[in-house]
This record gives structure tokens, sequence and C-alpha cells, in this order.
């Protein structure tokens, strides 16, 4: 939140500006959408991290004095959770953390010492969207990310 109100003074500015303001995970939902999780798996898991992350702001982001909402807060979260890779050291890569899912994807990335390296599993025609996959995750596990 405090690299986004930098700007273009922000060293990170470059990867900030490719992220949205809000990601739509089920925690960060509106009150009256979080029925939707009623009788889900989600349902004890969504109202616990939302629970988690009020007593995150209140202890540790409002006594900053920075004005920035719960909401704002919330949703910086949402953002920087959806697009924090998991298999490389929970890191924002760039690119990577763009790709679409398919069972069948064009590309897959490894780790390589400090770097993050793409390589075509197949033939990509110019101008066609770049896949990755995910993984074996479930629903619940992309709804919760």
């Amino acid at each position: 939140m405090r690299e986004r109100r930098l700007g273009p003074s922000s060293k990170y500015y470059d990867k900030i500006r490719t992220l949205p303001l809000s990601v739509d995970v089920c925690w960060a939902w509106k009150e009256d959408e979080q029925q939707w999780l009623e009788g889900t798996e989600l349902e004890l898991v969504s109202r616990r991290k939302l629970g988690r992350m009020r007593r995150e702001y209140q202890e540790a982001v409002e006594p900053l004095g920075e004005g920035w909402t719960f909401d704002t807060y919330l949703h910086a979260c949402a953002t920087s959770i959806s697009h924090a890779n998991p298999w490389f050291g929970v890191s924002m890569v760039s690119f990577v953390d763009m790709g679409n899912h398919d069972d069948e994807p064009d590309v897959e990335f490894r780790q390589k010492g400090k770097q993050v390296v793409g390589t075509a599993v197949k033939s990509i025609r110019p101008g066609k969207e770049i896949y990755q996959s995910y993984g074996d995750l479930g629903v619940a596990d992309l709804i919760y990310r």
C-alpha cells in the first residue's frame, strides 16, 4: 500500500502498476456475498481468514496512522496473495503471476537458482494467450487464492 502510494518513485512501480486494485477472492467478498459460501468447505476458512485480517489491520496497520481503511488493507492483501506464486518461495514473479491455467499448458516455469525460467512445452503461435498449469489445485483452493 505504501509502495503504491509512492507511485513512480517506488522501486516496485513497474510491478505494482500491473496489479489490479482488488481481486475477487472469497474472503474479501462483501457480507451479502459471503452467503454463497454457506455449507461449503470455504465457509469457516473464509470467516477465520477475515477475522485474522481484521486483527492484523487493528494491530499492525491502523496504529501506523497512514489513513488506510480496513477495506484498502483487505484488498491489497487479496491482490498480493492472488499474485503470489507459491512454487517459487511465495514470491511475485512478473509474467508468471499473470498466466491463466490450462490442464494442457503452453509453458512450464522452473526455478534455476535465483531466476525463474519459462520454457515452451509446445509450439505457440504469435498473439496467442499463453497458459500455464496451476497444478492439482481444487476449486476451493482457486477460489480462496
